[in-house]
This record gives structure tokens, C-alpha cells and sequence, in this order.
């Protein structure tokens, strides 16, 4: 088992930093690891990400490296298993909110959303761009259905404290940065 997932991430490691894999980029240790899966999540592969978290706390066992691994796996990935296709289609609409495309990250986002509609990223992240927008009820109504799908799920938290900080609702911001750092916190050395 732990072979598939090495190949598998070596491929994923070409991949995301390009070219071959060569020994000096297949990622051996844990700590080689958990530096791909924290990359591959920054490229929005929930999945390729969780694989290679998950081989950090094989590797690691209950080592500190393991402990930030799953609790990155608890607060920032997905609480199902994602399509690729999925993935994909939430990529797509993040890069057109980079890009500032709004209307086309709106609809791309509702459309991930509308064919898969427990993965939970779509639902932040069209929220991010009300809160760009300073739609925050909108965003406020996205976060609260990222979080009915996953109550870990970190940047939810953060953001939906945000929303109720530019409203003017302190005590609702406070207790939703404290429900932020309870799913990931921000030191985590500490874990």
C-alpha cells in the first residue's frame, strides 16, 4: 500500500513542480511529504493532497509531523472523498477569481456546487468572492453551507468571521475565529 501511494504522489510531484521525477524530487521522508501535500492542496488537489498527508502520518506514526498532518486533513481538505472532476471544475472558477472574472467564477462555482454538492470548497470560495463583492449575506449563507457539510472546515470559519467583523457583529466574529482556531490552529508546532 505505501508503494502505490509513493508512486502515485511521485507522479503527482512531476506534475505539480514539473518535469521528471527524478530521485532528488520523489519525496521520501515525511517531512518530504507533508511539504507535497501542503503544495498539492495550494493547487487545489484535495485528494492528492490527503494522500500524501496520510502517508506523513504513516511514516511519522504519532510523531508532531503526523499530529499537523491530520489536523491539516481535519481543517483544510475536504470532509468526502472529491472527484477529480470536481476538483478540476473548482479550479477552474478559483482561477477566474484570481483573475478577478467574477461573473465567470459565480457561475462556475454554482456549477460545481449544483453536481457536487457535499464538497465543501466551492461553497467557500464562492463566499470569498461575496465578501470581495461586499455581498456578505450572500457569503455569510455560503459558509454557513460549507460548514453544514464540514464543521472543521478552517477557512470557513475565518471567513464567515470576516463577514460578521465587516458587519459590525463582534460577538459573532469572536466566536467564529475561536471556532476557526479550534479546527486548525494557527501554531502548529504546538500540536
Amino acid at each position: 500500500m505505501i508503494k502505490i501511494a509513493t508512486i502515485t504522489i511521485s507522479l503527482l510531484v512531476a506534475f505539480v513542480y514539473g518535469g521528471s521525477c527524478a530521485a532528488e524530487q520523489e519525496p521520501k521522508t515525511a517531512e518530504d511529504f507533508f511539504q507535497v501535500g501542503l503544495d498539492l492542496k495550494a493547487q487545489g488537489l484535495a485528494e492528492a493532497s490527503r494522500s500524501a498527508l496520510e502517508q506523513v502520518i504513516t511514516l511519522d506514526k504519532n510523531g508532531p509531523l503526523a499530529k499537523k498532518a491530520a489536523a491539516i486533513i481535519r481543517g483544510r481538505l475536504p470532509k468526502f472523498a472529491v472527484p477529480n472532476e470536481a476538483e478540476q471544475e473548482n479550479v477552474r472558477a478559483h482561477t477566474m477569481m484570481i483573475e478577478r472574472d467574477y461573473v465567470g467564477a459565480i457561475s462556475g462555482f454554482t456549477t460545481a456546487i449544483s453536481r457536487y454538492p457535499d464538497f465543501e470548497w466551492p461553497y467557500g470560495n464562492l463566499a470569498y468572492v461575496y465578501i470581495m463583492q461586499r455581498r456578505y449575506p450572500a457569503a455569510i449563507r455560503m459558509l454557513k453551507k460549507a460548514l453544514a457539510i464540514n464543521p472543521n472546515y478552517a477557512s470557513a470559519w475565518g471567513n464567515l468571521a470576516e463577514c460578521y467583523r465587516l458587519t459590525g457583529d463582534a460577538a459573532q466574529a469572536a466566536e467564529c475565529r475561536k471556532r476557526a482556531l479550534q479546527a486548525l490552529p494557527k501554531n502548529l508546532e504546538k500540536l
